[in-house]
This record gives C-alpha cells, sequence and structure tokens, in this order.
C-alpha cells in the first residue's frame, strides 16, 4: 500500500488515492479524495498536472507529488 501526499499552493495534504499518477497526468482536486485535514477552499475543484513525484521508504511507502493548477 502506497500513501499519496500532494504538494499545492505550498501545502502538503494526505490523499485517499489508491493509485500513484504519473508525472504529466491530469488529477481533479475534490474534497472527496483528501483526508480530513484542513483543505484550503481556493485549492479544490480545479485541475492540476502532476510535475513531479518524490518517493520515501519508512514504514510504509509514500510518494508525494507535485501539482501545478491548469487554467
Amino acid at each position: 500500500m502506497v500513501r499519496v501526499t500532494i504538494e499545492v499552493a505550498g501545502y502538503v495534504l494526505e490523499t485517499r488515492l489508491e493509485s500513484v499518477p504519473q508525472v504529466g497526468d491530469e488529477v481533479e482536486l475534490t474534497a472527496g479524495m483528501l483526508t480530513d485535514t484542513a483543505v484550503p477552499k481556493h485549492c479544490i475543484g480545479y485541475v492540476y498536472l502532476v510535475t513531479g513525484r518524490r518517493w520515501k521508504q519508512e514504514t510504509e511507502t509514500l510518494c508525494q507529488l507535485e501539482l501545478k493548477k491548469l487554467l
């Protein structure tokens, strides 16, 4: 199981994604895909481009996605 977090607009948010998007994929950020962390409302409802991925191996595998908002 991979835990996926996203980095957008300076925030790092944990997601409920079951698979890891590839660089170049588009992801729509919805409240339902995020855990119960405080989510900035100005980030929700937009489509983002995955611009990078960072992997870490701790007690579980963690992948942090870097996103860029598409207009």
